[in-house]
């Protein structure tokens, strides 16, 4: 029960009645002056508790209508964060993705590194060699360098 209800059924209800019930006192010792004026108040009082119930009607369905829509705003605010939620997952997943690539690429650049010091120490390749290995793949050239020092092995055993 509302407010306006209960004020109705509190205050409104309770005139109504005593005014009633003056009515029918008025009609049986007065005459027709006080009875008029009654009956004029009675139409008042009857008045006011129609758009009484009117208004209440009227704030009742706001009411409903204030609270669909903020369970609708609930609903969209659990979605957004949902989506939220799920974005920050995907960013700390590729976050982690690009802490690993970053920590290979380091890793390759100091074994890059480290070769072309090798190479640099090695001095530069004599244009015989140059020529004798080009035409080789790099499985020959892995292959060729063991099976030569074997070879060298056997025979001086």
């Amino acid at each position: 029960m509302t407010r306006v209800e209960t004020y109705l059924n509190e205050n409104l209800r309770k005139r109504l009645d005593q005014v009633e019930q003056e009515l029918n006192e008025l009609r049986e010792t007065e005459g027709g002056t006080v009875l008029t004026a009654t009956t004029s108040e009675l139409d008042g009082i009857n008045k006011r508790v129609k758009e009484t119930l009117a208004r209440s009607d009227d704030l009742d369905g706001l009411v409903d209508k204030t609270e669909a829509e903020i369970k609708e705003h609930i609903k969209s605010m659990e979605r957004w964060k949902n989506i939220e939620k799920e974005q920050n997952d995907a960013i700390n997943h590729d976050t982690k993705e690009l802490e690993k690539m970053t920590n290979r690429q380091g890793m390759l650049l100091k074994k890059k590194e480290e070769c072309m010091k090798k190479i640099r120490e090695l001095g530069s390749l004599p244009q015989e060699a140059f020529e004798k290995y080009q035409t080789l793949t790099l499985k020959q050239v892995h292959t060729h360098k063991p099976a030569h020092c074997l070879g060298n092995f056997s025979l001086s055993v």
